[in-house]
């Protein structure tokens, strides 16, 4: 099943497509599951929330289940400021989903407060961030090699990212 969710109360509003709040995807059957509240790359939103003079957005995602999206990259901004490419963008998360077996959890939310405008000749824009995602995957008997036993909790692994940013 999948559900859309969208939001429009004047300026609050949904921060996807057509004021698209997000989405919710759930998926059973006797193999596999999952159930998605978003994703990394198509996250629940809300954008222009006022705070004094300054717009806010905030945006998260919830996932579980049997069938995961890799681990988050940085969101654009926060990589063009650190000017990563190609594998730099892994950050040692690069493991295979035939790797991970079992349920997994997928947790990730952001903040960003900024201000623009534009008076003609005279443009400025200020934004700043905060945002971290969490991933927790079972590796079952998966094991480093040279090393007995499995890798981190019992074959439960996690890795994330947490990030801040100022830009103008």
């Amino acid at each position: 099943g999948m559900f859309d969710v969208f939001l429009n109360l004047g300026k609050i509003r949904g921060a996807g497509e057509k004021n698209r709040l997000g989405y919710v995807e759930f998926y059973d059957a006797p193999d596999d599951w999952y159930i998605y509240i978003g994703t990394p790359t198509k996250r629940f939103g809300v954008a222009g929330i006022p705070i004094g003079p300054f717009d806010a957005a905030i945006d998260l995602y919830y996932m579980t289940g049997t069938i995961l999206p890799h681990p988050a990259a940085p969101p654009a901004n926060v990589i063009d400021i650190l000017n990563l490419k190609g594998d730099e963008l892994l950050f040692g998360r690069n493991f295979s989903n035939l790797l991970a077996q079992g349920t997994g959890y997928a947790f990730g939310a952001s903040f960003r407060i900024g201000k623009s405008f534009d008076w003609g000749i005279i443009y400025a824009s200020v934004e700043a961030g905060v945002g971290f995602d969490i991933m927790i995957r079972d590796f079952g008997d998966a094991h480093c090699k040279g090393k007995p036993g499995p890798i981190g909790m019992d074959g439960w692994y996690a890795t994330g990212q947490l990030y801040a940013y100022l830009q103008g």
